[in-house]
Order: C-alpha cells, then sequence, then structure tokens
C-alpha cells in the first residue's frame, strides 16, 4: 500500500470495514479478519472491546486485532495507558502481542501493545493518534510500511529493556513493527 493511501486513511475517522480490508489484512496478512467483529467486554465507563481476529508470526506467537469503541466523554487523546489495560487481560491468555484501535468517535488510537516475558512494550511508545485532517502521520506510514513489506512474515519482537532506557527504547521502537525477519 502506498504511503498517500495510508495518510489518507489515517486522516480519516475510524471505520471497521475500511481498517480491516486496507490495514489489517493486505498490511499484516492477517487472513483471519471478522467480518463483523465480536464483543469481549464492555467496561463501567460504557467502553466496548471486540475482537477482530488474530495470526501466528513466524516463531508461532498469535498476534490479535482488537476494537474499543470508546463510551461518549472519552477522549482517546488522554487515555494511553488506561485504554491499554483494556487489551492487556487478553494478553495472558489468547494472544502474545496485540494490534489495538481504540475510536472515540472523533480521533482514534493504533497502538502497538506485547507484553511477552523478554519484554512488553511501553504505553507512551507504540501508540499514534489518529483521525485528524492536519495530520501527517510520518512514522505510523513508516513502521506500517516495513510491516507492508514483509507480506505477513514478521516476528514479534523479543524485546529486552538493558539498562540505558533512552537507547534501549530507539531501539525497541524501530524493530517493533519493523524488526521482520
Amino acid at each position: 500500500m502506498n504511503p498517500e493511501t495510508l495518510r489518507k486513511i489515517f486522516k480519516s475517522s475510524f471505520d471497521y470495514t475500511t481498517y480491516s480490508n486496507e490495514i489489517v489484512h493486505p498490511l499484516f496478512g492477517c487472513n483471519d479478519v471478522a467480518t463483523s467483529p465480536e464483543l469481549l467486554d464492555t467496561n463501567a465507563e460504557g467502553d466496548k472491546s471486540y475482537f477482530i481476529g488474530q495470526m501466528e508470526d513466524t516463531d508461532g506467537r498469535l498476534l490479535g486485532f482488537f476494537y474499543t469503541r470508546v463510551a461518549d466523554g472519552g477522549d482517546v487523546r488522554r487515555k494511553r495507558v488506561g485504554l491499554r489495560k483494556l487489551i492487556t487481560p487478553y494478553l495472558k491468555y489468547d494472544v502474545d502481542g496485540a494490534i489495538a484501535i481504540f475510536d472515540d468517535g472523533n480521533h482514534w488510537r493504533l497502538s502497538y501493545i506485547c507484553d511477552l516475558k523478554e519484554g512488553s512494550t511501553s504505553a507512551k511508545r507504540f501508540s499514534y493518534i489518529l483521525g485528524d485532517e492536519q495530520g501527517q502521520y510520518k512514522t505510523p506510514i513508516e513502521r506500517l510500511g516495513k510491516v507492508a513489506e514483509k507480506n505477513g512474515r514478521f516476528k514479534l519482537p523479543s524485546l529486552s529493556m538493558p539498562s540505558a532506557r533512552s537507547s534501549s527504547m530507539n531501539t525497541i521502537a524501530t524493530t517493533t513493527l519493523s524488526s521482520m525477519s
């Protein structure tokens, strides 16, 4: 997929059909995408989480795709850690990593969430606010472009958190969605 098509999608409001047909299937190579997502949970605030599909990486680890419709009044631009917690329970039993969409009706957040025994992704990294017509979206376009180059043949990263946190975060940032074998 060319960068301009991704930019156009990212500048638009979230649309499930476009997301599944233009990102989940072609970029990640996930063939197990639900035409209608499966409701998993509704929390006390009214946020509804759905399971979209899953796929295996080249090591046999499962990458799940999730969608959460944030309740009225919620703002995905400010709820990074809280939103991540909605998906974390599924990482313990069902999947090894997740690509999650959080949609508040105005903006949407695309996050990569991974909690492997080797390490986990930071809530402050690998999470992009989308849906702003003025946004350029350079980083998510570059990262997803690298994923697309692998034609669905990639590995969830084996993360390590060396003591030099800033350099390790830069290394992780460049390897998480783009370190594909």
